[in-house]
């Protein structure tokens, strides 16, 4: 065997290992990437993708019961008879009934009442506007359901991903966004490897930082 031939060998098995060690480290941080997945998002990304995805749906009669009772005890309220946290959970009530309405235009109302909701900071807002039980959780998830009614598949997507930072255990927030990211891929307005962009971003800034 000459000099040659032992050091074409040695660098054939130099090649092989560093391949080796490549392949180890990129599944190492493919792994790392779903475990920060699973991380933000919970468990409820994972199992919502076999559970049925269904919204309820108010109808205009429900709907016209909910503003009636919500101007009535706004009345009530004007009137000393009603409670500050009394007007707050009627219009939380009739908040839910717009979000999950049938008709659009009740649907593009609720958005318009929650986006204001969305822009402000704290959880403060929340609870002015619907009373002391509310949370953000529950207002981000509002949101995403009406957007997803008047087909603002992006926008409910975003507040799907607003409840779950609030709840990562929301299995209903995680099954909207997947319905909202598949509603997206069916109309050609994102692809399938944009829904993995977390992840493969932090893959991404990790192979880069291993080969500085």
């Amino acid at each position: 065997t000459t000099l040659l031939e032992i050091c074409m060998m040695n660098s054939r098995h130099t090649y092989a290992r560093e391949r080796e060690s490549e392949t180890v480290r990129m599944d190492t941080l493919r792994r790392v990437a779903d475990s920060i997945e699973r991380i933000v998002l919970g468990d409820a990304s994972s199992s919502s993708a076999s559970t049925s995805f269904a919204l309820p749906r108010t109808d205009v009669h429900v709907v016209s019961e909910a503003i009636r009772l919500y101007g009535e005890t706004m009345r009530a309220h004007e009137n000393g008879r009603a409670s500050d946290e009394d007007v707050r959970a009627a219009r939380f009530r009739m908040v839910w009934a717009l979000a999950h309405a049938e008709e659009k235009r009740y649907n593009a109302r609720a958005v318009q009442i929650l986006t204001a909701c969305e822009e402000a900071e704290g959880e403060e807002a929340w609870k002015e506007a619907f009373g002391e039980s509310a949370t953000r959780r529950d207002g981000y998830f509002l949101s995403a359901c009406a957007k997803f009614h008047v087909k603002d598949f992006e926008g409910a997507r975003e507040s799907a991903f607003a409840a779950l930072r609030e709840d990562p255990e929301c299995r209903q927030a995680a099954a909207l966004r997947e319905a909202a990211e598949n509603a997206l891929m069916r109309d050609g307005l994102i692809g399938a490897g944009a829904l993995a962009a977390t992840g493969l971003a932090v893959i991404g800034a990790a192979a880069l930082a291993s080969k500085r």
